[in-house]
């Protein structure tokens, strides 16, 4: 996990199928005929694409492989091509701005109360023309996208073929003027959307676990922001009346990830030196070692914290012993999915896997420890502050149902050795552990 620069990516030396006149007779056919006749054909064209469109098959039986952890069937490889016409017959409307035809709910409305511009990050999920109709319901404020110069000149045709006007709405990147047109955009309070999960090939990316394998994500939508000094909000757009739906659970499991690696870039990007790659490639450096702890829970039931000590031992890749001594003897055993309950000459042993609200407390502290980024982000967003002298490694749980029970973990350390552990419980209530390494 480094910042790279590869070679330029294979997306943009492809053609772009179809042609002009083919998309303005689609354009005026779905006008004239409406959106739910129009909807028929497009089973057709789905089939026409998983059948010979080669490349693209054979990309989305790769995302689904990874997504489902099995070889995806015909009918589920189907249904991404059938996702992907979906939407590309929904730009028609959204770029003619036909929103009547859609019913739209926005959620997390609240953080665009604040009327200055702000970056909206989206990735290549979902509908990001459906960023308009938002902007439309966000108090109808202004919406631009930002794009590669490359891509604008297609992106540019396709639009005089739809809907000339929305032409102006996009800001061309990569040219001496681009950051001046963005400012002034955002300075008048506008949306600014950018596609921040596909790099050119030619600018620096950080190499991030993303569905069980490493994937390069461009650092500079970041690096943008920062000099912009913007807001980053992420954005996805989904849409429940597709031709054939996707799973639920394979759509969250894509927008987690996701969220995931757009939170690692962030806290590296603007200062490549130093973030939670960096970190997490130091704290994976390190050997075995034993540390005593003490640790305080703050719970509202009782008037005074409830103290414990003891010995922490740590075996990487995944094996974690907490051996507690005061006030009462326990040990608790973590060895890859299995944990061992000692206390009062009793034995209990449960699988993390069957047990999700004990394995996202567990791997909090043994992925930050082993420096295994890959199986913390499965988990959690992570942001990092301070330097490497003094950093903190704040963690917040991606999946909603994970919410109700831990709000945040928050890690802190120096250099390659982590001195605290705090948990905050979604209920108020909250716990601090305090590590101190023991001779080895």
């Amino acid at each position: 996990m480094n910042t790279t620069s590869p070679p330029s990516a294979e997306w943009t030396r492809r053609a772009e199928r179809g042609n002009l006149p083919l998309l303005r007779f689609m354009t005026w056919a779905s006008l004239a005929f409406g959106r739910t006749a129009t909807r028929v054909p497009l089973r057709a064209v789905a089939a026409y694409f998983l059948v010979f469109g080669g490349t693209a098959r054979r990309a989305s039986r790769e995302f689904l492989a990874r997504s489902l952890g099995r070889v995806p069937s015909l009918a589920e490889q189907y249904r991404v091509v059938s996702a992907f016409a979906s939407t590309v017959h929904d730009r028609v409307y959204f770029l003619r701005e036909r929103f009547e035809l859609f019913a739209i709910e926005v959620r997390g409305a609240e953080v665009f109360r604040d009327k200055r511009g702000v970056l909206l990050m989206g990735a290549h999920l979902g509908s990001f023309e459906a960023l308009r109709a938002c902007g439309r319901h966000l108090g109808h404020r202004r919406v631009a996208m930002a794009m590669h110069e490359n891509t604008t000149r297609r992106i540019n045709a396709v639009l005089e073929a739809v809907n000339p006007a929305a032409a102006h709405d996009i800001v061309a990147l990569g040219r001496a003027d681009s950051m001046i047109e963005l400012a002034q955009r955002l300075d008048e309070g506008a949306l600014v959307g950018i596609l921040a999960d596909r790099t050119l090939g030619d600018e620096p990316a950080l190499m991030i676990p993303f569905l069980g394998e490493p994937a390069p994500f461009p650092t500079g939508p970041m690096r943008m922001a920062a000099a912009l000094r913007r807001r980053v909000i992420f954005m996805a757009a989904r849409s429940t009346l597709q031709l054939v739906q996707l799973p639920r659970f394979l759509e969250a499991r894509a927008v987690r990830a996701l969220v995931a690696a757009l939170a690692v870039i962030a806290t590296a990007a603007p200062g490549a030196d130093w973030g939670v790659v960096q970190l997490f490639d130091t704290l994976a450096k390190e050997r075995p070692g034993r540390a005593a702890f003490t640790e305080k829970k703050f719970l509202s039931i009782l008037d005074k914290p409830v103290e414990s000590s003891g010995e922490l031992v740590f075996t990487p890749p995944d094996r974690l012993e907490k051996r507690t001594l005061k006030p009462k003897p326990e040990n608790v055993v973590v060895d890859r999915d299995t944990v061992t309950l000692e206390r009062g000459g009793q034995h209990r042993t449960l699988r993390l896997r069957e047990n999700p609200q004990v394995a996202v407390l567990v791997e909090s502290i043994r992925a930050t420890l082993a420096g295994d980024l890959a199986s913390l982000t499965r988990t959690y967003s992570a942001a990092l502050e301070g330097s490497p002298a003094r950093w903190k490694l704040i963690l917040r749980p991606l999946d909603p149902s994970l919410g109700g029970l831990v709000e945040r973990i928050e890690i802190g350390g120096a250099q390659a050795q982590a001195r605290t552990v705090e948990i905050f419980q979604a209920d108020g209530d909250r716990s601090v552990m305090t590590i101190s390494p023991l001779a080895r």
